[in-house]
């Protein structure tokens, strides 16, 4: 998705706890900003403490000496606000791209996006920019009913894939695969 817009700047990152996405996105010389929200604060600790190599930035800083792409200047958390509540309340400048992990199906935002997601991904289209991008995490599962068929995919997340495309055009994305 960092690809796909010319310059990303603004980026928002729903989840990140384990900081891997974050590294990447900071890869990116255009960008200035990324928010983090729906972020565990412990998980955060956890992965900075034992998982270090997930999100090290020590290539990446910019203005400044952060080795841990939790600690860059550009990085903000938002923990005092499900995804959905932000995505609700949000008010500020557009994002250039959005990402959305919807990885494990049994957290929070998943479920709403499972059960109310024409709106909340109507509410998210309006916090991004004209050119805006957005990518959701469809791949996995911690749940063993969810459990990879021999196709790879679930029967859910199959379903998933085909109605939020559609859903995305009926929005007013120009493209959504």
């Amino acid at each position: 998705p960092m690809i796909s817009h010319d310059a990303p700047k603004r980026v928002v990152i729903f989840g990140a706890g384990l900081g891997a996405s974050t590294r990447e996105v900071l890869k990116h010389k255009t960008v200035e900003e990324v928010t983090i929200v729906g972020a565990d604060r412990n998980m955060v600790e956890f992965s900075k403490k034992y998982l270090p190599e997930w999100s090290d930035c020590s290539y990446a800083s910019k203005g400044g000496s952060a080795t841990n792409c939790f600690d860059d200047s550009r990085v903000n958390f938002v923990y005092d606000q499900s995804p959905s509540a932000w995505i609700a309340s949000f008010t500020g400048a557009p994002y250039d791209v959005a990402l959305v992990d919807l990885f494990d199906m049994e957290e929070e935002f998943a479920t709403e996006i499972m059960l109310n997601r024409q709106h909340t991904v109507d509410q998210l289209f309006t916090t991004l920019s004209e050119t805006g991008v957005i990518s959701f995490n469809l791949a996995g599962s911690s749940k063993v009913t969810e459990s990879m068929t021999k196709s790879g995919v679930t029967k859910t997340r199959q379903m998933l894939r085909s109605d939020l495309a559609q859903e995305l055009k009926s929005i007013g994305f120009i493209d959504a695969f």
